[in-house]
């Protein structure tokens, strides 16, 4: 019976591991392809290492450099952190979603009422969570491979992205058994990913601070040192971190009530004020969120403004890297090339809130949620706007927090661009309004698949144009892209006409999703 359980999951998952897999191999095989077009003097490659090593602000964002003569070493380095964080999330969320998020809806206590252990649905949950972790593993060797940078370094990293993966299904799933709700459960998952990301960023920041590394997942995969020291012993402390806490999630399975976690929620309010309508039930459900996104882009967002005099200084001295970042940035501004590069990787995160904002309304609606409040005498396209405006307006809080951190830090440092921050912060707003109209013309018209394909689009989008442009893919292809009308700003002014492009096309979107959520059934889970 688990094994049937198994094959269910799988089904479910395999659309989101398909589209994740597909962004971590873009994401990869770009770097490699753009190595040697970049640093094409051999001496220049030899030289990389020393010089990046001791540079602090790098070693903090990226890792410790490796080997990073060879393409394969550079890739490492360059996006393993990255490739480690997005497994993670990943396989972290994608579990809580199969075992809290199925408590919910109702879809666990159907299962225990046949002839199935009580963790069984537990063990096909981690199991097909954990191949979907093999295959982005997979996807990552496959992209190394593919642009011809082989050997046993490909394979440790992905082996190494996977073994992140694994771990943090584990964290998942033990998370799951803790908090109560599905909502609390991902937070303290996504919670756990952003402890790993700082811990591995304090020990890369000096040598005297390494061992914190070894406290981290995302370190473990740092350790591996693939195209280098290619260690075995960090995959192997991964896989047996791993079987520890799904040990102990399994122990909690079989002690729990359903639907109970040992935190227990405490017992809302007879009756609200604020409450009354479906606009204040979605800022209310969403709230958190904001708060916790807002929270960690703040943090983002100051270390990127607070560095970039020194990145700026570093940079120049070097052709090739300087010659990256103008093209990344569309500046000989170095400097401004940097914020307006670094600025547009926060913006696919605000796009993020937007999406899963609007997505909450299709949680509502697989939980059961959503039927009492629609029984009421409330509209479905604005039981559906509501969320809607909550995506948005929570996008906007987070583009707010990112360019009131990133504005006060550039006033305290040298050489600090406040009004390029801040134009840079409310520069994601559109692209923000563009995929939340989308997500929602997803849930009105096909709700099954609008959770994976509403995340899974912007980010693959978002990485077909940034890194298409380091191996200057042709502009045909890049125009496909919404994020190719999102300016490098404050590298370069605002593409108003871009952004005109961008809301329209959301609230286009918009429209479709609000029209067609009045022509459909409900759809539970």
């Amino acid at each position: 019976m688990t094994g049937v359980l198994i094959g269910l999951i799988w089904r479910r998952l395999r659309l989101r591991t398909v589209l994740w897999g597909l962004g971590l191999f873009l994401l990869a095989f770009t770097v490699v392809g753009s190595y040697e077009a970049l640093y094409p003097d051999p001496g220049v490659r030899a030289g990389l290492t020393g010089t990046l090593r001791a540079n602090t602000s790098f070693r903090a964002l990226l890792g410790v450099p490796g080997d990073l003569s060879t393409p394969g070493g550079f890739t490492a380095w360059r996006v393993g952190v990255t490739l480690g964080t997005l497994a993670a999330l990943y396989a972290g969320l994608g579990i809580v979603a199969l075992t809290r998020g199925e408590e919910e809806t109702g879809v666990r206590e159907l299962v225990w009422s046949g002839a199935v252990r009580r963790q069984a649905s537990l063990l096909a949950a981690a199991a097909g969570t954990a191949v979907g972790s093999v295959v982005l593993g997979a996807m990552a060797t496959c992209a190394l491979l593919g642009a011809g940078a082989g050997g046993r370094g490909a394979v440790l990293l992905g082996a190494g992205v996977a073994a992140v993966g694994l771990v943090f299904v584990a964290i998942g799933a033990l998370m799951g058994q803790v908090a109560g709700t599905r909502r609390a459960a991902s937070a303290l998952t996504g919670t756990a990913v952003g402890v790993a990301y700082v811990v591995r960023m304090v020990a890369d920041t000096s040598d005297d601070r390494g061992w914190l590394a070894w406290l981290s997942p995302l370190g473990w995969l740092e350790r591996v040192d693939a195209y280098a020291a290619d260690r075995v012993g960090p995959l192997v402390l991964a896989a047996g971190s791993a079987l520890g806490l799904f040990a102990a999630a399994y122990a909690l399975e079989g002690r729990r009530d359903l639907g109970a976690g040992l935190l227990r929620p405490g017992p809302g309010p007879g009756h609200s004020r604020r409450l009354r309508t479906p606009e204040a039930l979605a800022a209310r459900l969403y709230a958190s969120t904001v708060l916790a996104w807002a929270a960690g882009l703040t943090v983002f967002s100051a270390i990127v403004a607070g560095i970039a005099a020194d990145v700026g200084t570093f940079v120049a001295q070097d052709r090739q890297t300087a010659d990256l970042f103008a093209r990344l940035g569309g500046s000989p501004d170095l400097v401004r090339s940097y914020l307006g590069g670094s600025y547009q990787f926060l913006g696919i995160l605000v796009v993020v809130v937007a999406v899963e904002g609007v997505l909450g309304a299709r949680r509502e609606e697989a939980t059961g949620r959503a039927d009492p409040v629609l029984a009421r005498p409330v509209a479905r396209p604005r039981w559906l706007g509501a969320f809607l405006g909550a995506g948005v307006g929570g996008a906007v809080c987070a583009a707010a927090a990112v360019g009131i951190a990133g504005a006060a830090v550039s006033v305290a440092g040298p050489g600090g661009d406040p009004a390029g921050v801040l134009r840079a912060a409310a520069n994601m707003l559109p692209a923000a309004v563009c995929f939340g109209g989308l997500a929602c013309a997803l849930v009105g018209l096909v709700p099954r698949v609008a959770a994976p394909v509403g995340l899974a689009v912007p980010v693959v989008t978002f990485l077909v144009d940034y890194f298409g442009r380091l191996v200057q893919l042709p502009e045909a292809v890049l125009a496909c892209s919404p994020f190719h009308y999102v300016a490098a700003v404050p590298a370069r002014p605002v593409d108003r006409p871009g952004a005109v492009v961008l809301l329209a096309a959301g609230i286009v979107f918009a429209v479709v999703g609000l029209v067609a959520i009045r022509r459909r059934d409900l759809v539970p889970v």
